[in-house]
């Protein structure tokens, strides 16, 4: 950063490391960083796998009477899936605001 301070890489880095100090952005940070090790194919088989035993679930629950709990999970996988959704933006726009030329003040 003392070297370049626009290096984008750099800002992403610093980014990372505020993403991961705050626990709403940490926590996406995390999964993302643990899925981006897997291979593109391995990736989407354990979103699928996550998204059957998900389904499963609900099915089961429901069939057995117990549709309040099914109706919970229901709620949680679709938190789940617009957290997933909305942390990459809110991430972004962090290191936007990084990004953002320094103004001085005028009275400095």
């Amino acid at each position: 950063m003392q070297e370049n301070a626009n290096n984008v890489a750099a800002l992403h880095l610093l980014t990372a490391v505020k993403a991961r100090g705050n626990l709403f952005l940490g926590a996406w940070w995390r999964f993302n960083s643990w899925m981006n090790e897997r291979s593109a194919t391995g990736a989407i088989i354990l979103l699928l796998v996550m998204f059957v035993t998900y389904r499963v679930a609900v099915i089961t629950l429901t069939a057995q009477g117990y549709s309040q709990v099914a109706q919970v999970i229901d709620w949680l996988w679709l938190a789940f899936a617009a957290y997933t959704f909305a942390a990459p933006q809110i991430f972004r726009r962090l290191l936007d605001k990084e990004l953002v030329q320094v103004k001085l003040s005028k009275e400095f």
